[in-house]
């Protein structure tokens, strides 16, 4: 009673505030409180609803103010009380669609079932936001009074979105089989939405479920039938049963869906079986899929079948059975295959020709021959390309007939393959098309082909190849594959004198380096070395004659003769080269001749250089005293590399009369050519280059210009000299103490490495130690003895004396 009371104060509070947030405020203050049991409005009897919270809430749902009303709705599902439900299904029918949504969201909180109908009727709102919480509804209760109007929202889905779309799916699938009539009902009542109808029993995927589906396979509606066969290619496990009773339906449509799936299925032998009976279908596209997809299978029983698709009406399908038959084919099949060469399709005659490539022999060999000559150029080479891979004595007896009657490029090809494929009817093919293939490429291929090959009978036909072929590189294809024996060496001089082609020529030349004797070979050599129009071949000759086994007596007289007679500076070079390899007055005579001639063509070629300074270093080797005027004359080349090798000759040769030449270039500033001839003046070691020498040193600055001057006065006079070789040393930290040890006089020497143990600079030290090391005299190594005691030098005398001392055994060094 007290309760009551106090719940008509709190309502005359509601009403006396106008704002209407305020009211849902206070609203949701006293939900929460538990404290108010009724608001004015048009609220139910209390002996409908007992809970005054509840007729509160109510009221408040029915109140005009929008705010109000809504957030009452919500605390109505909020409160989980069934006295709720009547008043919010009433609410459920409001015009306000936000009302109607609210209301129906609240009653799926609550979740009682006598709010079926009201769900029901909501999935045919026009507000989607209805619709999909009477989804959400309908979901939560799975009845199956409701599988009806789900069925019929199926097919309305593409007006909902969200929770509808998922939900009426969903609700039929967690119905289960009280669904499945109503779905084969709705196939026949409304044809046109079969498919999701089928889709849905195959999703619900129940055992009644398949079995309805299973039953609309057989329908007497042929589009029933298709739509559950298209069903059924979503089932976790394929019905092959099924499908094998479709490849049998009177419809073509679904005999070819069965096709397609029995396809997927290839593996299991019921597929394979129901496959091969649609081959022979009636219908064109129903044999297609099925043979689409048991071309995929590698199987010899196919063979047979495949090969009956090649007399198809239907270019598509001779063209998918030539190309299983391509890599399944066997010697079965040749008769079909063979037929089919005539297919108008110039793809499929492709195929048949790899099938035939497959299947092997020589019968099949000979029919890719005869698609040589096919007027297609993509059949013809494939046809060839066949022929070529292939082996076999019918792949070459066909090669052998393409030489002799083929294109040119199909003759050149069919040449190089026969090479490689190797055999003596290849080997006569070959050697016929050299002698008598008028085809320049073809005849070239032959040549390169037979060289794979060692037999007489090819021999013979290179060397009449390489004496009268009009085309070079047929005749250096010959040189190269003549082999050994006497009629080989004949044509092989003949080739080196007489060959129009340089190459040809240059090759006969290395052929017989090593295949004749050298007394048949170095008269030819000469002859060409003289006559031949080509520099290289001269070259080439020029060389030869100085190396085993041409060299010797005969061939170094061959190259002396051609040193006056040749007028290239090149091949010169290459002369004077090879008789710098061997020792003789005449040699050396020969080489001073040429060398004005080397020294002057210098310029022209790295090559005449070279021979230049080799013909130098040789005459300064062997003391020739009369190359000492084309030196000195050398050395006012303009090739600083001509000027430093003859400076370098003219001090190993110690003439006089050349000092005066290489006192001028010794004042170069050219370091390569003043050092050389600095160091030469001191080998001459003649006093007239002294004062000179003095003059220069007095006014050269430190580096090797210097050390140079020093080097070569201690040379001319050690003992003169000493002081200022000593006064170098220590200015240059010991750089020129090497020069000293060539140039000085053993005593003179260890007097200076004695006196340089005392040096301020430990470097000199050093060196000086080293160096008393190597002189190894008993006076040395006294001195070195007497130093361990200084304790400042001990260290250095300990280890010189350990590498100057014998080694002693273990017990007297402890």
């Amino acid at each position: 009673m007290e309760f009551t009371v106090l719940a008509d104060h709190f309502r005359s509070a509601i009403l006396a505030f106008g704002d209407s947030v305020v009211k849902a405020v206070v609203v949701i203050v006293l939900v929460v409180a538990g404290m108010c049991p009724g608001v004015v409005g048009a609220a139910p009897k209390p002996s409908v609803i007992s809970d005054p919270k509840i007729r509160m809430l109510v009221a408040a749902a029915n109140d005009s103010d929008a705010k109000l009303r809504n957030q009452a709705i919500r605390s109505l599902g909020q409160t989980k009380s069934l006295e709720a439900v009547g008043p919010l299904m009433a609410l459920a029918e409001h015009p306000d669609a936000a009302v109607r949504n609210l209301s129906i969201t609240a009653l799926v909180a609550i979740g009682d079932r006598r709010c079926l109908q009201t769900y029901i009727d909501a999935l045919a709102d026009d507000s989607e936001g209805v619709r999909g919480r009477a989804g959400q509804g309908l979901l939560a209760l799975a009845d199956p009074r409701s599988v009806p109007a789900l069925v019929e929202a199926l097919v309305h889905r593409p007006r909902y979105s969200g929770f509808m779309i998922k939900s009426v799916p969903e609700t039929l699938v967690k119905i289960g089989d009280a669904s499945v009539a109503e779905l084969m009902a709705a196939c026949h009542k409304r044809p046109y939405f079969a498919n999701t109808y089928a889709k849905m029993l195959v999703r619900i995927g129940t055992p009644k479920a398949l079995s309805g589906l299973k039953k609309l396979a057989t329908d007497k509606n042929w589009r029933i039938r298709w739509i559950a066969l298209r069903a059924a290619d979503h089932l976790p496990k394929p019905p092959v049963e099924m499908l094998h009773s479709a490849a049998k339906d009177p419809r073509h449509v679904v005999r070819e869906e069965a096709a397609r799936q029995l396809g997927k299925l290839i593996k299991t032998p019921r597929a394979f079986e129901g496959l091969i009976a649609l081959l022979d279908d009636d219908e064109l596209k129903v044999r297609y899929v099925a043979a689409g997809a048991l071309s995929r299978m590698n199987d010899k029983r196919l063979v047979g079948p495949f090969a009956k698709l090649l007399g198809s009406s239907n270019v598509a399908m001779r063209n998918l059975a030539a190309k299983h038959l391509a890599s399944n084919a066997d010697a079965t099949v040749l008769p079909a295959l063979a037929d089919a060469l005539d297919d108008p399709d110039a793809n499929t005659r492709i195929y048949v020709l790899k099938a035939l490539a497959r299947a092997g022999g020589k019968e099949a060999m000979g029919h890719v021959a005869g698609a040589l000559k096919d007027e297609n150029l993509s059949v013809s080479s494939a046809a060839f390309g066949i022929l070529s891979k292939a082996g076999g004595e019918g792949a070459i007896e066909a090669l052998v007939d393409v030489l002799r009657s083929g294109s040119a490029s199909q003759k050149a090809a069919a040449a190089t393959r026969l090479g490689l494929l190797g055999g003596k009817a290849a080997m006569e093919g070959l050697v016929a098309s050299l002698k008598s293939e008028p085809d320049l490429a073809a005849r070239r291929a032959a040549a390169k082909a037979l060289l794979r090959f060692d037999d007489p009978a090819v021999v013979s036909a290179m060397i009449k190849a390489l004496a009268s072929d009009s085309d070079m590189e047929v005749r250096l294809s010959a040189c190269q594959g003549l082999g050994e024996g006497e009629p080989t060496v004949k044509a092989l001089m003949a080739a080196a004198e007489a060959d129009k082609a340089e190459s040809i020529r240059l090759m006969a030349i290395r052929s017989l380096r090593g295949l004749a004797e050298p007394k048949r070979i170095v008269p030819l050599f000469g002859k060409i070395l003289m006559s031949d129009p080509s520099v290289s071949v001269r070259q080439t000759v020029a060389d030869y004659l100085a190396m085993p086994p041409l060299a010797g007596k005969e061939a170094n007289g061959v190259l002396l003769s051609s040193v006056g007679k040749e007028a290239d500076v090149v091949v010169l070079s290459r002369i004077v080269s090879s008789l710098a390899m061997s020792e003789g007055r005449e040699n050396t005579q020969a080489i001073v001749k040429a060398l004005p001639t080397l020294v002057d063509g210098a310029s022209k070629s790295n090559a005449v250089l070279a021979s230049a300074l080799r013909a130098m270093r040789y005459l300064a080797c062997v003391g020739a005293k009369e190359a000492i005027e084309p030196l000195i004359k050398a050395l006012g080349n303009r090739s600083t590399s001509i000027r430093t090798g003859a400076a370098t000759a003219l001090g190993h040769l110690g003439d006089e009369s050349a000092i005066a030449p290489l006192l001028a270039a010794a004042k170069e500033s050219t370091a390569h050519v003043h050092g050389p001839a600095i160091r030469s003046l001191g080998l001459i070691g003649h006093k007239s280059a002294e004062k000179p020498l003095l003059a220069m040193l007095a006014t050269a600055s430190p580096g090797d210009r210097k050390r140079a001057l020093v080097h070569a006065l201690v040379r001319i006079d050690s003992r003169r000299h000493f002081n200022t070789y000593v006064e170098q040393l220590q200015n240059e930290a010991g750089k020129a103490l090497v020069p000293l040890l060539q140039a000085a006089e053993k005593k003179d020497v260890i007097d200076v490495l004695l006196a340089l143990l005392d040096h301020k600079d430990s470097r000199i030290q050093g060196l000086a130690g080293m160096e008393l090391m190597r002189v190894g005299e008993d006076r040395a190594i006294t001195a070195l003895t007497r130093l361990k005691t200084d304790p400042q030098r001990s260290a250095l005398a300990t280890q010189v004396l350990k590498q100057l001392l014998p080694a002693a055994p273990r017990e007297d060094r402890r």
